[in-house]
């Protein structure tokens, strides 16, 4: 399946590599986006939003059936999260290109 999430990096420092990213976890709702709030900017952070796992266009198999209901879960929450957050440290460490409050995907299990 996919998870969309958004990344905002307007005021994120690539040069430090201590600069921190900033996660906000998605709720019962449709992600729209990221951005870089005082306390980002003050730390030069890179902000990210992951959309939370049948909510918005990240629906496992597409549905909200019985059989599918049991990926909605805390645990299946945080390890999206966590392969988003896999991904973009991925992408940051070797990439130098700017995509401020761009929108991508990441498959997970």
């Amino acid at each position: 399946m996919q998870v969309k999430y958004y990344v905002d990096d307007s005021h994120f420092d690539k040069s430090d590599p201590t600069a921190p990213i900033f996660v906000e976890m998605g709720g019962e709702g449709a992600c729209g986006g990221a951005s870089c709030d005082a306390t980002c900017r003050a730390h030069k952070a890179l902000a990210v939003s992951v959309e939370h796992r049948f909510y918005g266009e990240s629906q496992p198999a597409g549905d909200r059936t019985d059989g599918n209901l049991r990926f909605l879960s805390v645990e299946q929450n945080l390890a999206d999260t966590a392969a988003v957050v896999d991904a973009v440290q991925l992408q940051y460490s070797s990439s130098s290109s700017s995509s401020a409050a761009a929108w991508r995907s990441v498959t997970v299990a």
